[in-house]
């Protein structure tokens, strides 16, 4: 009986041993869970009452929102140009009309970044990788043309267009009506006109 007395004991203790320790686990649990909530409370409060800051913050990731998206954009644009190189039927002035109306994209983005503080030699860096991954693409592309079904090329054109205007609708038209103003109706209009005479030379 002593003996399973003790037994008992032993093992009452190490079930509130461990009971103690897991409702200690717990609380310092919940007690970070409620710090980490109350700090983002208090930032998203911040934001609000500021409206500094969250210009600044709109401001800062612009330039990497129209990176994304023309990367979304022109990765399968360029996979669907590299498909076309092998066609009869495919124009240069087209390929130099896509390559101006992608120009004021980048230019855009890289001036923005280099206002939020990015270095030089990082966007110079970006861009570049850009580069290289859209003529990887156009390279494919044109390796795979003939292995690719033609509803695969419609998906990747539609994603393209998608993309694009996903990147105009959502960042690059509001900054450019807030800074250039009225003018940018006449610019838009003017870039229209370019491409189209540009892509129709031949």
């Amino acid at each position: 009986p002593d003996l399973l007395a003790w037994a008992l004991s032993r093992s009452l203790a190490r079930r509130l041993q461990f009971a103690t320790d897991s409702r200690v686990a717990v609380e310092h649990k919940l007690d970070r869970w409620r710090q980490q909530l109350i700090a983002q409370a208090e930032l998203d409060l911040l934001i609000r009452e500021d409206p500094a800051i969250l210009e600044k913050l709109v401001k800062n990731s612009a330039p990497f929102a129209i990176v994304i998206g023309t990367l979304i954009d022109n990765i399968p644009e360029s996979a669907v140009i590299g498909m076309n190189t092998g066609n009869a039927h495919f124009s240069w002035s087209f390929l130099l009309a896509v390559f101006i109306s992608n120009f004021p994209e980048a230019l855009s983005s890289a001036t923005g970044m280099k206002k939020a503080g990015t270095k030089t030699t990082q966007i110079l860096g970006l861009w570049m990788g850009a580069v290289m991954l859209c003529g990887i693409c156009a390279v494919v592309g044109h390796v795979l043309e003939s292995h690719i079904p033609e509803s695969f090329i419609a998906l990747a054109q539609a994603t393209a267009g998608g993309a694009i205007l996903a990147m105009l609708a959502s960042t690059m038209m509001p900054e450019a009506y807030e800074l250039g103003g009225s003018s940018v109706v006449l610019s838009t209009i003017m870039g229209f006109l370019i491409a189209f005479f540009m892509s129709s030379m031949s």
